[in-house]
């Protein structure tokens, strides 16, 4: 279990430290950019043994945002996978 904890958690460290600064946040709330990021989540878990899914929401029309949203949903719990890959469900 330690090993597995460890692993995740510099998999965060490595996740947080090769976005920041790279994607702009308006990027990401269309749908290009949530379709995207979506892509490099999936990407990113499954080269470390995660089978993670990621969807799109549409939200419409945000009059804060004075523009459309796009929401991803994902499988995870608190940002963490919750199965590896190839895993059956118990």
């Amino acid at each position: 279990m330690k090993k597995s904890v460890s692993l995740i958690s510099s998999a965060l460290v490595e996740t947080y430290n090769a976005w920041i600064g790279v994607i702009e946040m308006t990027d990401l709330c269309d749908k290009d950019g949530a379709n995207r990021l979506a892509a490099k989540i999936q990407d990113f878990w499954r080269k470390r043994g995660f089978d993670v899914v990621v969807e799109m929401k549409d939200e419409g029309f945000v009059s804060t945002m004075r523009s459309a949203r796009t929401d991803l949903r994902s499988n995870m719990i608190n940002g963490m996978p919750t199965k590896f890959a190839g895993a059956e469900a118990s």
